[in-house]
């Protein structure tokens, strides 16, 4: 059985600047197709090529940005340590505060430390991040670090504090 929940915080992808990059992508594929239907000969709209173009605009046009809407990152601290869900990466929340030898809330640079955001780099140096440039630096015993993105470090700090000793 799961263990109760202290403190739960859910981001979103929701920054301006990226939702207009992913949805300038489905508008240029609409714009192909609107040019292969009504401005090509009807004999070429059924070739292979033009069917498979039509084909990775809708994929593409409409899988993208439901992508980025429905990705979240949940971060929650419960009595027993801290998990966390990327989903839909994740099926399930998963525990990252086995075996953890210090923490601390910090300020990061998501692009040159990270390259980015979403689920970053690897098992020696890891990121989970949505947006911003805070965030839960966990180091492992082993050396390992995994950061973990926030938009409430005050908040969250609090709630470690009370389970981490």
């Amino acid at each position: 059985m799961d263990s109760p929940v202290v403190y739960r915080e859910v981001q979103r992808f929701r920054q301006p600047w990226l939702l207009l990059t992913i949805f300038i992508i489905p508008v240029i594929y609409i714009f192909a197709i609107i040019d292969l239907i009504f401005w090509n000969e009807t004999s070429e709209l059924t070739s292979l090529s033009n069917i498979a173009t039509l084909f990775v605009g809708l994929v593409i046009g409409a899988g993208l940005p439901a992508l980025f809407y429905l990705t979240r990152l949940a971060t929650e601290v419960r009595v027993d340590g801290i998990y966390i869900r990327f989903y839909p990466f994740h099926r399930s929340f998963r525990k990252v505060s086995e075996n953890v030898s210090t923490y601390e809330i910090r300020k990061y640079n998501p692009i040159r430390e990270y390259g980015g955001w979403g689920i970053r780099g690897g098992k020696k140096n890891g990121a989970y991040n949505v947006s911003g440039n805070m965030g839960l630096q966990l180091v492992y015993n082993n050396g390992n670090r995994l950061l973990i993105g926030t938009q409430k470090p005050g908040e969250l700090d609090a709630f470690v504090q009370s389970i981490l000793k």
